[in-house]
This record gives C-alpha cells, structure tokens and sequence, in this order.
C-alpha cells in the first residue's frame, strides 16, 4: 500500500515525517511581471524544505538538480538526489491549489508567541492555502532492485499574521512581524491501488500529520 508519510522521501517537503523540524529558510519575491504580486521562490524553498527535512534521517541526501519552470509549467518540479545508500529522483505534480481568508483568531495566536501584553494588535486577517500533490519516487539502493512509489498527498497551511506590540512605559514601541499557524498533511490511497476499492470511503484521506510553525520576517 502506497502512502505518503510512511516512507523516507515519499513527501519532498517533509521527507522524515515526523521529526521535528526547525530553522527552515523561506524566500518570497516580487514576479517578475507583476511588481504587486509576491510569489514563492519555488526551488529554493523545496531545495530548503528537502536538506533540512532530511538531517535527522540516517543518510543526509545531496541535491543534484532541481528542474522547474514556472512559466512553462508551474505543477511540475524534479528532483535529483543521492545519498550514502542509493540515489533517486523525486517527480511532484501539483493536481490543484486554493487559498481562502479566514477570521483571525487572536486569542489563540497571542498564547502560540507567549505574548506578555496584550492581543489587541493582533489583527491581520488569517489565510489558508491548499496544494493537492502527487509523488512518484524512484529510488536506487546499493545491491537491490530500483523501486518507485506513487502516492496522493494533500499540504494545507493556515497562516495568522501577527504584529506582537511590547511597548510599555518605560520602553519604546516595538513592533514584529511574525506568522504563526499550522500545517497539516493528508495522505490519501491512490486509486492504482488494489487496497483503495476496499475502503467505503476511498476518497477521504486514511491518514493526517500536523505541525505548528512561526514564521518570522528576516528581511
């Protein structure tokens, strides 16, 4: 049974899931065609995401390339990597994505950053993004025949912008920006799958992780 999570690399973002995660660098940029719209730096963040992910699993992978034009076709990247073990590469198809506006929840986001003062700054609408995935791994280990594993994930982020105020009376207004939310991964059977026509309910995801994040603003 193919499912996203359960194997090393079978999520590229998040490939030892599980383990805790932390110093990971974003980068966001002005597109190149329009100056008002930031977009993601697609390589660099899954280039990030991937080598961070991977130093807690036994074989820190290298990165031998990573393929994506977004222009041309924005729901594809290939990864190539090797390890101490076996090499491979990691093809990511993007079947869809959304984002949506959520109410602020400034209670919950004040006690997330231990805010000492107050939660009335807390203002900026919350969003939530969406990408529904699919993996194909191909993967070559030292003395065994190649494998590949095709597996169906879903990625959802739930951002909370935050303006943490720690003026008082006898300090200077500071203002920082931060955003805090959570991450959730749904990991769904693919329907090539012999398992998938057992479940009553094949198009729900049979299994979920969650992580906590803060965001903050380096430059």
């Amino acid at each position: 049974m193919n499912v996203a999570g359960f194997r090393k690399y079978s999520i590229l973002q998040f490939p030892d899931v599980g383990a805790k995660y932390k110093n990971i660098t974003l980068s966001y940029k002005r597109d190149i065609q329009n100056k008002n719209v930031v977009v993601a730096d697609t390589i660099s963040n899954l280039q990030n995401q991937f080598l961070v992910g991977s130093t807690t699993a036994a074989n820190k992978p290298i990165i031998d390339g990573v393929e994506y034009n977004g222009n041309q076709n924005p729901n594809r990247v290939s990864l190539n990597f090797r390890d101490s073990s076996s090499y491979g590469r990691l093809e990511l198809f993007t079947n869809s994505r959304s984002s949506t506006p959520l109410a602020s929840t400034s209670a919950a986001v004040a006690a997330a950053v231990n805010d000492p003062i107050s939660s009335s700054s807390l203002s900026p609408p919350a969003f939530r993004t969406i990408e529904f995935l699919r993996q194909s791994t191909s993967r070559q280990k030292i003395g065994e025949r190649p494998s590949q594993l095709i597996c169906d994930y879903a990625i959802e982020y739930t951002f909370q912008p935050v303006v943490v105020d720690t003026s008082s009376s006898n300090h200077n207004v500071e203002k920082v920006n931060k955003m805090v939310g959570k991450c959730r991964i749904f990991s769904y059977i693919i329907p090539q799958d012999d398992f998938y026509f057992q479940l009553e309910y094949n198009s729900l995801p049979v299994c979920a992780f969650t992580y906590d994040f803060i965001m903050n603003k380096q430059q």
